[in-house]
């Protein structure tokens, strides 16, 4: 049974150029570095702790590699946040933050001209108003806040409950 994405391969002219542009300017590591020849390696990068990484694969050792073009999209708590850090750092944009139908959006360019886009993971509002991303809190509230959500929350299904019941009884 698989059990995760391994590696996606982006296809790159000069692997020293495309290493630097992925660790200092996105800000991701190396996982992986293995000599393949004397003239490149395989490079696996990814934000740290992932288990997916991009292949940073030489172009010369690839016959067909303008077939194949990456199309990988990377997910990031705050797609606005994410744009303003790696701005900062010299990555080029072709698509700033926009809200879409899905969510925020935004698409950036490598060196070698290839496009990668950010997207917020979808985020869940729970009973309490609270909204939550991948394990994590997103919006803070007070417990005068909690508490009146709570309230709110169960107000609303003791009316639904009731409702419920009078038109069962009526039925």
């Amino acid at each position: 049974m698989i059990s995760n994405i391994a590696t996606a391969a982006v296809y790159v002219e000069n692997q020293n150029e495309a290493l630097e542009f992925w660790t200092e300017k996105v800000g991701f590591v190396v996982h992986r570095e293995k000599r393949m020849s004397a003239e490149a390696s395989w490079i696996e990068v990814g934000p740290k702790g992932a288990r997916s990484c991009l292949v940073i694969f030489p172009k010369t050792m690839m016959a067909n590699w303008s077939e194949r073009k990456p199309s990988i999209v990377f997910d990031c708590d705050s797609v606005k946040d994410t744009y303003t850090e790696m701005n900062a750092r010299g990555v080029i944009f072709s698509q700033t933050p926009q809200a879409m139908g899905w969510g925020t959006f935004a698409i950036f360019t490598d060196p070698g001209g290839n496009s990668f886009g950010l997207r917020e993971p979808d985020k869940l509002v729970d009973p309490f108003g609270h909204e939550w991303g991948i394990n994590q809190q997103l919006k803070e509230q007070t417990d005068e806040e909690s508490q009146a959500a709570a309230g709110e929350y169960f107000a609303n299904g003791k009316k639904q409950s009731a409702k419920e019941t009078e038109e069962r009884s009526s039925a």
